[in-house]
């Protein structure tokens, strides 16, 4: 199961699990900021954009929603941190259904 969450007051769980931020854009970016600041390491951001994958913002690469569904067979404490806007995380989380992984 990949889990989903928003960025709370219980950070133990991103520092126990492997984090990736769906969405390189401001928000995907802001985020990681504010986990940086916060001293937890993102593995990567995802986005469904070919034009930013394989690049590397902030230093951290920039993979494709399947490089994360092959990452995830190999690591199942992945958290995804959702950094979308509304209308793009409605798609995300449908794209996750479809996939059949659960999310919180």
């Amino acid at each position: 199961m990949i889990r989903i969450s928003k960025i709370d007051d219980k950070l133990d769980i991103y520092h126990k699990n492997t984090i990736y931020i769906w969405g390189a854009g401001k928000n995907g970016k802001y985020i990681q900021k504010l986990m940086k600041s916060f001293e937890i390491y993102v593995e990567a951001f995802v986005d469904n954009s070919v034009k930013v994958q394989g690049r590397h913002l902030n230093g951290i690469e920039v993979i494709s929603p399947r490089e994360l569904y092959e990452r995830y067979d190999k690591d199942n404490n992945i958290i995804v941190q959702l950094g979308l806007n509304r209308k793009n995380e409605a798609e995300v989380i449908e794209e996750i259904a479809e996939c059949r992984l659960e999310y919180i």
